[in-house]
């Protein structure tokens, strides 16, 4: 008898806790504390904003992943336009041969072939094309010409040596049924589709592909599986559409989105597991989405027809086991504050110094934080706020940076677990300096009023760095000495700049402006939360490319310190301005863990 070890590799697992990793999705485990049986599932998918293309259009040829994609020609006046796209920007490479759009792609970013299509001054009965073009990384050559000229065909493969062409339009314009397939060197005609149409997705093999959707005499929601030898019809789509984006791997695994529903766009994605289609997340923007390329799991769209074409590109991400992050209370720091400086983890946190009220109420005081209620531990040795200050690995070994005593400070002292030591000051006195890092590797940037300098921390002495491109004061630190995040601030409210150790770049802005925000996290895998004015209660998670609004804060306010230590799926809020909050928030997001019932 076949065995769950013989099928997933380990025994069932006895653990006390559920595991909080994704090296546990599809395992099974059994909660002795619970009495359940567990797995880990990934959470629905989910599209986010790429780098856009340098050229608006839509009727694109694209194939590729989201990571390497190609996209060839398009626009409502016929381009020859190609960019190549790495994952985070689009670069343009080699031109086309022939101008056209409504044509379609098969390949990778660096050997691909565009087929068909349509072109102005009509050098073919109506425009449409036979015309196949071979991209071999720098250069468009013309090779085998398809049998039939047609614009607007299903596509088929994801080489540039193996492909389908199905349906199209062709003279005068009427949608057609048959196919061809392309062996590398010519194109032989196939089996013809059952419903004659133009402008339908394509996803798959050659031999193991599903096309959906299009336009016959108007749209349909008919899909039809291909086997290499002939096609059947299988589940319709939920919604007609034409010109929808496609992905997937193969007849049973389909991903359509977007699309023209005329006279308005779709933003809709269906996905098909072989029977049936499903809706998943809407795109952000509803436009035809024509090619798109990917798979069910990482999918791209670029550019497409809109109100007007758009040169917008969204990433389809359906690889995340973490469930949405929340927002829950913990306990109340015993001194009520604004202005406090952050270290630690969630569940290992400081807050030091802060204003009770206000200049001139700065405090010494600081506290420390078991993951469920707060000490009183040794005082700073100078009373300061409006530190915004966030550095130290753990409660034993930290550092508050510059503030507010009386006047701006460049005074920093370390912590040790025991006590606190003053340390060699900031070459810059400023206040509402934006500080992170280590209490042996941190990094300040900006302050007030419009400073632009940086300085690095190497435990002993502070050396300037290169300067901030917008001095303000008033930011938000998330990352590392090396990589690091200086986020929004007073004259700068949504900008963002990414500093890699030597210099700083202008990079995506956040969503909502702010002052006196507080952040947690990598450059890779970001929080921002709070601020103002007015008040903010809004968090945005950072992904790497883009900033997304996830869970509020159940209270707005500003100022408040973060568990700068803290991850994107773990920190916590301390105190802050409502004024003086000493109430404690804290940020989890944990993995998507599901009891099985049956």
């Amino acid at each position: 008898m076949t065995t769950y070890k013989a099928i997933h590799g380990k025994l069932i697992q006895h653990l006390a806790s559920d595991p909080d990793s994704a090296a546990y999705e599809g395992q099974l485990w059994f909660n002795t504390t619970s009495s359940d049986y567990k797995t880990i599932t990934k959470v629905p998918g989910a599209w986010a904003s790429g780098g856009a293309l340098n050229t608006a259009r839509g009727q694109i040829g694209c194939c590729g992943t989201q990571t390497a994609a190609l996209a060839s020609g398009g626009g409502a006046s016929y381009l020859a336009v190609v960019e190549q796209y790495d994952g985070s920007s689009w670069t343009e490479v080699a031109d086309l041969n022939q101008a056209r759009l409504n044509l379609v792609s098969s390949g990778t970013s660096t050997a691909a072939i565009s087929f068909g299509g349509y072109v102005s001054p009509i050098p073919a009965p109506d425009g449409n094309q036979a015309l196949n073009e071979v991209w071999d990384g720098s250069s468009w050559t013309e090779v085998g010409d398809l049998n039939t000229g047609r614009q607007g065909a299903a596509a088929l493969g994801t080489t540039s040596t193996a492909a389908v062409a199905a349906g199209g339009a062709s003279a005068p314009g009427a949608s057609i049924d048959p196919s061809e397939t392309w062996d590398g060197s010519s194109w032989t005609e196939g089996s013809n589709l059952n419903t004659a149409r133009q402008e339908a997705g394509g996803s798959g093999a050659v031999d193991d592909g599903i096309i959906y959707g299009g336009y016959s005499d108007t749209r349909t929601t008919i899909a039809e599986s291909y086997n290499g030898t002939s096609w059947t019809e299988v589940g319709d789509l939920n919604t007609l559409r034409s010109r929808p984006g496609r992905a997937g791997s193969s007849s049973t695994d389909a991903l359509a989105y977007g699309g023209s529903t005329h006279p308005t766009f779709s933003a809709l994605t269906e996905q098909f597991d072989g029977s049936s289609w499903t809706e998943v997340a809407d795109m952000s923007a509803a436009r035809a989405a024509d090619q798109g390329t990917g798979s069910t799991i990482s999918a791209l769209a670029a550019g497409g027809r809109g109100a007007p074409a758009t040169a917008a590109t969204e990433e389809w991400d359906f690889t995340q086991t973490l469930a949405a992050g929340a927002w829950s209370t913990g306990g109340n720091m015993n001194t009520g504050r604004e202005y406090p400086a952050g270290a630690g983890t969630q569940t290992a946190a400081l807050a030091a110094g802060g204003n009770a009220g206000g200049s001139p109420n700065e405090l010494a005081l600081v506290e420390q934080y078991d993951g469920s209620s707060w000490s009183e531990i040794a005082d700073l040795n100078t009373i300061r706020g409006r530190e915004r200050g966030h550095a130290g690995g753990s409660t034993t070994a930290a550092i508050v940076i510059g503030g507010f005593s009386g006047g701006a400070t460049a005074d920093c002292e370390t912590w040790n677990g025991t006590s606190w030591t003053e340390v060699a000051n900031l070459n810059t006195n400023a206040i509402s300096r934006t500080s992170g890092g280590t209490s042996t590797a941190a990094i300040a940037s900006g302050g007030g009023p419009a400073v632009v300098d940086s300085e690095e921390w190497n435990g002993t002495s502070w050396t300037e760095g290169s300067n901030i491109n917008a001095g303000r004061a008033r930011g938000s630190h998330i990352g590392t000495q090396t990589a690091a995040f200086h986020i929004s601030g007073e004259t700068a409210p949504t900008s963002v700049e990414s500093y890699d150790g030597s210099s700083w770049t202008e990079t995506t802005d956040v969503n909502t402006g702010r002052q006196f925000g507080s952040g947690a996290g990598t450059t890779s895998a970001g929080l921002f939360f709070v601020g103002g004015p007015p008040y903010q209660a809004k968090t945005e998670d950072w992904d790497g490319s883009a900033w997304t609004e996830v869970a509020d804060v159940p209270t707005a306010h500003s100022n408040s310190a973060p568990a700068a230590q803290g991850t994107s799926s773990s920190t916590l809020s301390a105190g802050g301005a409502t004024p003086n909050l000493a109430t404690t928030y804290e940020w989890t997001r944990s993995q998507n863990i599901k009891t099985i019932t049956d």
